[in-house]
């Protein structure tokens, strides 16, 4: 397992409009108070500019659709999105881009200097191939695949954050992971290797068994999945039991949502199936929903 670090103009501009028009919950509020402190408050343009994204990009999956291909995956986003959107969307869509080019130019010529020294730092620390073979053969155990001895190179586009805030995302398609990191502290570097694995657990290793267990076993709890599978892929990484043994990782408040007062059931079940080699079952999953309807 390696890890390929790419810094894309294309991929921090559509993240840097997307999260401005707050079309999604998972878009960071405290990303654009600070590029609002630092840029300028948004003119009445520019706010009618994102309600338009916002409108459009609803219209569309959360994840994986032709934007995020677009943007992170070929070199000209035009060209594609051209094939994509209906013609008003596209033109509304450049609209936007155009309207945000002076101000995210600026933007950008701050945060590349930062992505690129985390590029530099992460190219010399994420491909250690004792420590990330260990941790993929325990995942392979955990989530019944076979990827130890397999030649895989996992795309991480590199994002804006702030100083106390990072993240990380599956959402580009099925190749490739973000990871939002150009003004995290440097020093937390293995916090940063943590979430780099926390994603890959959601790109490759959850998808060929425990994702279709849970759903063919649990079909009936389709509104419990997204806490089962991010409720295990958190107790592994980035602050569960291997993001702490393994990369000297604190546990911390985050990931577990609502259910963070049970973190430490969720550790020492995993710990068990981590001790014994075992796969992830339907045995598990029964635990897990027991705490969390508890």
């Amino acid at each position: 397992m390696k890890f390929r670090f790419i810094i894309s103009k294309w991929g921090n501009f559509y993240f840097f409009i997307q999260n401005l028009s707050e079309w999604h919950f998972s878009c960071r509020k405290k990303y654009n108070a600070l590029w609002q402190k630092e840029l300028g408050s948004l003119s009445l343009e520019e706010k009618q500019t994102l309600k338009v994204f916002k409108k459009i990009r609803s219209k569309y999956k959360p994840a994986k659709t032709c934007f995020e291909q677009a943007f992170f995956s070929v070199k000209n986003p035009w060209q594609l999105l051209t094939t994509t959107l209906n013609p008003t969307e596209y033109q509304n869509i450049r609209k936007i881009f155009i309207t945000f080019q002076n101000k995210f130019e600026k933007f950008y010529h701050k945060e590349y200097p930062l992505l690129e020294q985390w590029q530099k730092l992460l190219e010399k620390t994420a491909n250690k191939k004792i420590l990330n073979q260990k941790i993929t053969k325990i995942l392979d155990n955990l989530y019944k695949t076979k990827f130890t001895n397999k030649n895989i190179t996992i795309n991480v586009y590199l994002l804006p954050s702030t100083p106390d805030t990072t993240g990380g995302g599956a959402n580009i398609d099925e190749k490739n992971i973000s990871l939002e990191i150009s003004r995290y502290p440097t020093k937390k570097n293995n916090h940063a290797l943590a979430i780099l694995w926390h994603e890959t657990i959601h790109l490759i290793f959850e998808k060929q068994y425990f994702y279709p267990l849970i759903s063919q076993k649990y079909g009936y709890l389709q509104k419990d999945k997204i806490f089962i599978n991010e409720i295990t892929a958190a107790s592994l990484f980035p602050k569960g039991i291997l993001g702490q043994e393994l990369l000297k990782n604190k546990p911390g408040p985050l990931y577990f949502g609502k259910f963070h007062r049970q973190k430490g059931k969720f550790f020492r079940i995993m710990k068990s199936y981590i001790t014994q080699k075992k796969n992830l079952d339907t045995h598990y999953i029964e635990n897990i929903l027991f705490i969390i309807n508890k």
